[in-house]
């Protein structure tokens, strides 16, 4: 989506498409980079799960 990576307002692209809805968010904590990013870009409200061994 086009618009600023960082520090986005609510002109931003995620604000206008999801509004007021909740964005949830399941990742695997294996990677927690994948989570930070989704929550500072889309407000995301983050269910982690380990893989079973």
């Amino acid at each position: 989506l086009p618009g600023k990576g960082v520090g986005l307002s609510e002109q931003c692209w995620p604000d206008a498409l999801l509004g007021p809805l909740p964005n949830i968010y399941p990742f695997i904590v294996n990677d927690p980079g994948e989570g930070a990013q989704a929550k500072r870009r889309t407000q995301a409200v983050i269910i982690d799960h380990l893989m079973p061994p």
